[in-house]
């Protein structure tokens, strides 16, 4: 399914790319879209912020994801 974006939003993930493990802007904002509704969903679903979902390994690998994409 073809999803129209701002071309103001698509450069911006353009140029973040060579700073990131992503090889196209497509999986970029995949992986983006896919951890907010994660989020959203878990918190929907009654998870406590305290509440750790992930295992630490799980969550130092998506924090450091985060980073790598300039998010934290």
């Amino acid at each position: 399914m073809a999803v129209k974006l701002p071309t103001s939003l698509v450069n911006r993930v353009a140029k973040r790319l060579d700073k990131s493990e992503f090889k196209s802007v497509e999986e970029y904002i995949s992986f983006v879209v896919d951890q907010v509704l994660t989020e959203v969903e878990g918190k929907e679903g009654g998870a406590k912020d305290s509440e750790n979902v992930f295992s630490k390994e799980d969550q130092a690998s998506v924090e450091q994801r985060l980073r790598d994409l300039g998010y934290m």
